[in-house]
């Protein structure tokens, strides 16, 4: 007798598991091209920088490979990934075991009725295909996301890479302050001990020579959180490279024009998500008008009965009625989202439009401004100085006209490093909201 039923038993599951294996065969679709981006990669170790000096192409290289925050990027990226694989899977097939009249009457097995059943839900309306769309478009959004969150961590190594630049040119104009200073107390010295000028000078000018020093030191601390701050953006807590290799000076011949950089914005990652964040919302939509149309479920079963010794097959279809429920609330929700991310792309898109125009403006003014403090301005107060300390150590000019002509040329140095700074500052904006590049290396100078 149980021999029989194993054998009743094993023919049946030999028999639904070779149509449930051709049922199988429809795998998830694979992720396309558009969904690979390149720059989902694991994090590396850290390389040795101490004592090296970086260039940019160092830096940006260093934060592209290294940096924490791209690193989790990435690993959210390859679980979407995961997610988008397995919604694409078809339902398992349940399989039940039903054993009635065990040991009626005494007799044990022998009177029982056993039955072996095996159930699978049959999806209808293209679920799993629609389901494996939305979940493409979702993995396309996140991947683009994860263009825009490179760009926005390159920029700000950049921007940091800049920082420190000025940092260091404002150590070097404290540096010529100091220098400035002691030529100036020099020379006051010199006509206090001729007599020719009163001790207040005297006093005055090693004033202004100390306040040269504390401004010097002040600039070199500030080196060091630069320096940190840049080294963050790679993970490292704190800066092992020697120096940077770079400079503010080099600013281009000219700007491009608004409506130039204003065709490359349609292309970023930034505005190109819009299209996609609709297509994913109307992909979402034709997955809630699926779920409208109720799944099969198709049971077939082997029925034994042991008290005559014969089996038999049982099957059925059930299918929901949807008298009720026709997934209504979530076919006007995902109506009314489509016509959300449309607004909120206008909203958006004329935010991106806004921040590019003004990025521009403060781009050409600063441009304008480094030109002429550099080509005009500062050539203008060091001859100015020089004529100013000769006419006093001449008896000429009065001190105070030396001291202000000092702080004149001084304060324009300073004023020169803020509008180079503030020009690199919008070019990297400019290069981040249109995802390019429209400068040369930062390390040439002009003309070279």
């Amino acid at each position: 007798m149980c021999i029989r039923t194993s054998k009743a038993l094993c023919e049946f599951l030999a028999a639904t598991g070779l149509i449930l294996s051709g049922c199988a065969t429809n795998r998830p679709e694979s992720m396309s091209a558009r969904t690979q981006p390149q720059q989902v990669r694991s994090q590396q170790a850290l390389p040795a920088t101490r004592d090296l000096t970086l260039n940019l192409e160092q830096v940006l290289k260093l934060t592209a490979e290294h940096s924490p925050r791209l690193a989790a990027a990435r690993s959210a990226y390859r679980a979407a990934e995961a997610r988008a694989r397995q919604v694409g899977y078809l339902p398992n097939p349940e399989l039940e075991i039903a054993v009635s009249g065990y040991n009626r009457d005494g007799a044990g097995a022998d009177l029982s009725e056993t039955e072996v059943s095996l159930g699978q839900i049959i999806e209808l309306g293209g679920k799993r295909r629609r389901r494996s769309n939305t979940a493409q478009k979702e993995l396309e959004l996140i991947s683009l996301d994860l263009a825009s969150l490179e760009l926005e961590l390159l920029g700000q190594t950049r921007l940091r890479f800049a920082a420190l630049a000025a940092a260091y040119r404002r150590v070097e104009l404290s540096e010529s302050a100091v220098k400035l200073a002691e030529k100036t107390n020099r020379a006051v010295h010199e006509r206090v001990r001729a007599g020719k000028e009163p001790p207040s000078y005297m006093v005055k000018a090693e004033a202004e020579l100390e306040m040269a020093r504390i401004e010097q030191l002040d600039a070199e601390t500030k080196i060091e959180l630069a320096r940190d701050q840049l080294a963050a953006m790679w993970g490292s807590d704190s800066a092992q490279f020697a120096a940077i290799k770079g400079s503010l000076d080099h600013i281009s011949s000219s700007v491009p024009d608004l409506s130039t950089v204003s065709k490359k914005l349609r292309s970023t990652p930034r505005w190109q998500r819009w299209t996609l964040e609709k297509e994913k919302r109307e992909a979402a939509l034709a997955s809630e008008k699926a779920a409208a149309i109720p799944d099969l479920e198709a049971t077939i079963a082997l029925q034994i009965f042991e008290e005559d010794g014969t089996d038999s097959i049982a099957f059925g279809i059930g299918l929901p009625l949807p008298l009720f429920d026709r997934n209504q609330g979530g076919i006007a929700a995902a109506h009314a989202e489509i016509l959300q991310v449309e607004a909120e792309k206008n909203d958006a898109r004329t935010a991106l439009m806004l921040e590019l125009s003004r990025t521009h403006k403060t781009l050409t003014l600063a441009h304008k401004r480094a030109l002429a403090l550099r080509s005009r301005v500062l050539p203008a107060m060091e001859r100015a100085f020089e004529a100013a300390h000769e006419g006093f150590r001449q008896g000429k000019l009065d001190f105070l006209d030396m001291l202000d002509a000092q702080r004149s040329l001084i304060d324009a140095h300073g004023q020169l490093i803020e509008a180079l700074a503030e020009y690199h500052v919008a070019l990297v904006e400019l290069d981040q909201l249109t995802a390019s590049d429209i400068d040369i290396s930062p390390e040439k100078k002009e003309g070279e």
